[in-house]
């Protein structure tokens, strides 16, 4: 992203293994960085919420900040 500097947020569903999927982009920048920030979420590991003794899906917002150094 060409000088771009702000806040991403991405609303997604963590899965019953502790995947993410289902991305959608809530506040976006430009400068592709939506994107930058679903390649980021998709390489994290979550544990998945827990619900009477199971693991279930469940959907949470992440803010992703984009700052140039």
């Amino acid at each position: 992203a060409n000088d771009i500097e702000g806040v991403v947020v991405v609303e997604f569903t963590i899965d019953a293994t502790g995947k993410a999927c289902n991305y959608q982009i809530v506040q976006d920048i430009g400068g592709d960085c939506g994107r930058a920030a679903i390649r980021a979420i998709g390489k994290m590991q979550f544990l998945p919420a827990v619900q009477n003794g199971y693991t279930v899906p469940c959907t949470i917002r992440v803010p992703v900040r984009f700052k140039l150094l």
